[in-house]
């Protein structure tokens, strides 16, 4: 196992274009943020501008063209390219006989005691909605996300964790004391 910055993590999958990479970070539970937090824990901003807690760090796999005040909004109509594509619950949700089909991913990144995010980097971003939708499409059909129909799986706004984040669930924190 490497311990790996966050900034050296982004660059592996963002190249010099890092710093514009959509990043949030929050302390509350993900499944139980109070109704008028949710709006700002999940928004976040470029990493150049957002600074991270302590606790839960998310960074998404595609990049965004700033809105007309120069900033990252993470939403489909922003979609400037897809840098990363992701499987999530890797050994925890995904069968790992079922992964192992796939080339060697990039990078492992353990996301909890039984869970890991395999992350395979494209050589060049993918700017195409359509075929990242049908990538994804083919991916969940493969049983290659949680339960063959996790929504969290497809889109251009899809977040995933950060190395130096904390997963903050509940059932995380007593799993690892």
């Amino acid at each position: 196992m490497i311990n790996v910055s966050n900034e050296d993590f982004l660059k592996c999958i963002f190249g010099s274009s890092y710093i514009y990479a959509h990043v949030t970070s929050f302390n509350y539970d993900p499944n139980n943020i109070p109704p008028d937090k949710r709006g700002y824990a999940w928004s976040g901003g470029y990493y150049k501008d957002t600074p991270l807690c302590d606790g839960n760090q998310f960074y998404t796999v595609s990049l965004f063209t700033p809105d007309a005040n120069g900033k990252s909004r993470r939403r489909k109509a922003a979609f400037s390219g897809c840098y990363v594509v992701a499987l999530d619950d890797v050994r925890e949700k995904l069968d790992i006989d079922q992964v192992r089909r796939l080339p060697q991913p990039t990078m492992v990144l353990k996301s909890s005691l039984y869970s890991e995010q395999w992350l395979y980097v494209l050589d060049k971003p993918c700017v195409s909605i359509d075929m990242l939708d049908n990538l994804h499409d083919g991916l969940i059909t493969k049983g290659l996300a949680p339960n063959s129909k996790d929504p969290g799986q497809k889109g251009c706004t899809r977040l995933m964790r950060l190395p130096e984040g904390v997963n903050t669930k509940a059932k995380r924190i007593r799993e690892n004391n």
